[in-house]
């Protein structure tokens, strides 16, 4: 996470991959647009705003090792190929990425996350904190970062 900007791209052009910019090979059948659909959900923001080292101090940037990532995504078997979610998924594609704190107001955004919620069985009241709890926590961050006068 870039200050407020989330998403994960689908790297189909196969570039390199390193430290900051970390490369994700699916396996198991599991299919590299659905499991990209799964990583632009906002409840890998959450995640990553909970999990994430925040290597300066600072609170702009925020590194997520690949291993962290692992742990705690788990994708229902039955998205892995859905056509509901690769269309979702796609629809965001087509236009620009913009900071978590508007995207989670943007139906395409709502839509995708609609599908990741319901297979994980959240309600609606859920997936509302989902979205109140990125906005605070990316809120705050942000804001700390702001606070801190380097000279």
């Amino acid at each position: 996470m870039r200050r407020e900007r989330y998403f994960s791209l689908l790297n189909k052009a196969k570039l390199s991959a390193d430290h900051t910019f970390y490369a994700v090979y699916p396996n198991g059948g599991i299919d590299s647009d659905s499991l990209c659909g799964i990583l632009n959900s906002t409840l890998i923001p959450l995640f990553v705003e909970v999990f994430a080292n925040d290597p300066g101090g600072g609170g702009t940037s925020l590194q997520t090792p690949i291993g962290e990532i692992k742990r705690f995504v788990w994708i229902p078997k039955y998205l892995i190929g859905s056509d509901e979610l690769k269309k979702a998924f796609k629809r965001i594609c087509e236009r620009e990425s913009f900071s978590i704190l508007k995207e989670v107001s943007l139906s395409d955004r709502r839509e995708l996350d609609a599908i990741i919620f319901d297979a994980l069985g959240f309600s609606k009241d859920e997936q509302e904190a989902v979205y109140e709890a990125v906005v605070e926590l990316v809120e705050k961050r942000v804001s700390k970062a702001k606070s801190v006068n380097l000279k």
